[in-house]
């Protein structure tokens, strides 16, 4: 799987949910934190949903599901 770039939207499949929000697996070593403030519904650990990747103020990578900000 090639990694999506900043601005795409794909179907990523979630790894993991914690306290702080979803984790996304995109390619990567690290996957991508999805936050609880963009998202939608509470997505489950096994499941895809449609993001889009982009950079937070620091320069992290962050998925969100508000693609309608953008």
């Amino acid at each position: 799987m090639q990694p999506p770039s900043w601005g795409e939207v794909a179907y990523l499949t979630v790894t993991a949910v914690n306290n702080i929000g979803a984790f996304l697996q995109w390619g990567q070593p690290k996957d991508v934190l999805l936050p609880f403030s963009e998202q939608h519904f509470r997505p489950d650990a096994g499941k895809r949903v449609l993001v889009m990747l982009y950079s937070d103020d620091q320069g992290r990578p962050v998925a969100t599901m508000k693609l309608d900000r953008f």
